[in-house]
């Protein structure tokens, strides 16, 4: 029996010592980002769901065992920002519906400094 001082018998005594403590830092980056995720898409009503896989690889040769510590985090996709725009006559993107009579005949979104240049 070797000195149980160097003993690596339990996976948190492992990510303690493993790499010097950085893979455990990097771990635990990884969680409170996917905490961060869940908590942001809970507060807007949203249902979603985040994964932290950590993996143990070993290797034995000669010399004794390798262990390679690594972990993957996987969150859910946020889909693609989207805003609705119309095609004028001028096969132009606008924000004005083209075929929509105006009600009171104002300057409509472009007094409001809703224009752009092109």
């Amino acid at each position: 029996m070797g000195d149980p001082a160097y003993q690596v018998r339990q996976i948190g005594r492992l990510l303690d010592i493993h790499d010097d403590g950085d893979t455990q830092a990097r771990i635990n980056e990884s969680l409170q980002k996917a905490l961060d995720d869940m908590q942001h898409r809970q507060a807007n009503g949203e249902k979603a769901k985040a994964s932290l896989v950590i993996t143990v690889a070993m290797e034995a040769h000669s010399k004794g065992v390798s262990v390679s510590l690594g972990h993957e985090l996987k969150l859910p996709k946020t889909p693609p920002a989207k805003t609705e725009f119309f095609v004028d006559d001028d096969n132009t993107l606008t924000t004005k519906n083209p075929r929509q009579r105006e009600m009171f005949g104002g300057k409509g979104m472009a007094s409001h400094g809703n224009t752009a240049a092109g």
